[in-house]
């Protein structure tokens, strides 16, 4: 599936990983960077470090990225800079979605990439999770940004993924 051709049918798209993560994750990057100029990544499965290192040994082009990196700064390992913002804690919502704005702001990136609700539920409250990916989704909706909110197949059916998937425009398997 070309899920950059997919996005240009829907808005916002939950995208549900299959068990092979990490390669499917490469893959997607991969095709997403070759087709859009300017991509907002919002981490809370790997440190934005780990990434552009994984992305750099695999061929990806980083240099249209900009990483909202919600983990790494707890274990030491972000620095915000150039292409890189960085996030208290992994549960400073209000802190999240204001870096998310000012990144959207800037004018320079047409895709956020939400990766992932699933991880995102490790360290918040599950009914905040759901308030803040629905208005994410139409802030997007307003700022003409397209949005892929990745979760992991085994979480597909568990509240409040479930409740979350029903402000998508589309839910796509990817393996």
């Amino acid at each position: 599936m070309d899920i950059a051709k997919e996005l240009g049918k829907s808005r916002n798209m939950v995208l549900v990983m299959g068990k092979e993560y990490y390669k499917s994750l490469l893959k997607l990057n991969r095709e997403l960077s070759e087709a859009n100029a300017g991509i907002c990544y919002v981490t809370f499965a790997k440190p934005a470090h780990s990434l552009l290192e994984e992305f750099g040994k695999n061929g990806i082009k980083t240099g249209n990225f900009h990483f909202i990196d919600c983990i790494g700064r707890q274990a030491n390992t972000c620095k915000d800079g150039e292409g890189c913002s960085c996030i208290s804690a992994p549960d400073e919502m209000r802190e999240i979605g204001g870096v998310i704005m000012d990144v959207l702001d800037s004018g320079k990136y047409s895709l956020l990439i939400f990766d992932s609700i699933s991880s995102m539920l490790l360290y918040n409250d599950p009914l905040k999770t759901v308030r803040f990916l629905n208005n994410l989704m139409i802030v997007l909706e307003e700022k003409r940004t397209k949005g892929l909110f990745r979760i992991m197949k085994n979480d597909v059916d568990k509240p409040p993924i479930t409740e979350i998937v029903l402000f998508a425009d589309r839910v796509e398997k990817y393996e």
